[in-house]
């Protein structure tokens, strides 16, 4: 039987009005508390950490603000395991923006169409409510997902797991001195499932260098869709500010479209096959007089 995402969590009170009873912000309250209330939200417009906060509304979900400093409102929460996947973690970081959890979903189902005996392993995506948490500098805002590398046993000797295990750029993990080596076709077909998803776009992979390489190459060798080659080339993605990611994937999708998530910051690059809807910039989200407004408009 399928578990499907859940999308449709309790909001939380503090963005449905519920908070403001009896305080300042109580609607209906006279002139003085309405007067309270844009002061309060005058100071945190002095505050960047209150950015966030202020740009959340009754009619807002999704993404607010950027991947290494924002939220996320009203999020998907995925179940620990479903058709084709299964969260090798059991803390609760299993929530992001629906474009971000149809992927994860999809992906994992195309997968094992191709490959029945495979389970995608899937790590952190975020926190209920986004923010930071432990371990990460991003995974703040619901586009962030962690996915493990599938990794062979040559020997078919080794019992234990590969999971998270370090891998040279040959593609060589060891682990209980057992062999494990990356799986190109399995995690090719995972780099493709991703660039080809027809819903959500993808920005980067992180993936080590020579990981990387080896992807590539034998993408070419197997004379895969040039066109997702290109694509991968571009996404696949070495991070130089942070670990190198010789252990896991790290996916990271494009802000959802500007009408139903204003206030997501996205980051460059915009790649050149990314469709509109998805390449919301910067200059695309709310003035501050903007956000004022719709921070006022529960009052």
């Amino acid at each position: 039987m399928s578990v499907f995402v859940s999308c449709q969590n309790p909001p939380n009170p503090l963005f449905k009005g519920e908070f403001f009873a009896g305080s300042p912000f109580k609607r209906g309250q006279g002139g003085f508390r309405h007067a309270c209330g844009i002061f309060f939200i005058a100071a945190c417009f002095a505050l960047s950490s209150c950015m966030p906060w202020v740009a959340v509304t009754t009619k807002t979900a999704g993404p607010i603000g950027g991947t290494s400093d924002g939220v996320v409102v009203n999020a998907c929460e995925m179940p620990s395991e479903g058709e084709g996947y299964a969260f090798y973690h059991k803390r609760d970081r299993r929530y992001g923006s629906e474009a971000l959890t149809g992927l994860v979903e999809r992906v994992s189902k195309k997968v094992m169409m191709q490959y029945p005996d495979s389970i995608l392993k899937v790590g952190d995506l975020s926190g209920k409510g986004g923010g930071k948490i432990t371990g990460h500098s991003s995974h703040r805002t619901g586009l962030d997902v962690d996915l493990a590398f599938f990794v062979r046993n040559p020997a078919r000797s080794y019992t234990g797991d590969f999971l998270l295990a370090l891998h040279d750029p040959n593609g060589v993990a060891v682990v209980d001195k057992e062999v494990g080596l990356f799986d190109m076709e399995k995690n090719w077909a995972v780099v493709e499932a991703l660039l080809t998803d027809t819903e959500t776009q993808v920005q980067w992979i992180f993936v080590s260098k020579g990981l990387k390489a080896r992807l590539l190459a034998y993408a070419l060798h197997r004379q895969k869709d040039l066109s997702v080659i290109e694509q991968a080339a571009a996404v696949l993605h070495q991070p130089g500010d942070s670990a190198i990611h010789n252990d896991h994937f790290h996916i990271r999708i494009y802000c959802p479209d500007v009408e139903t998530s204003p206030a997501c910051a996205q980051r460059k690059p915009i790649w050149p096959w990314v469709k509109p809807s998805h390449s919301n910039s910067e200059k695309h989200l709310p003035s501050d007089d903007a956000l004022v407004h719709l921070a006022l408009e529960g009052l």
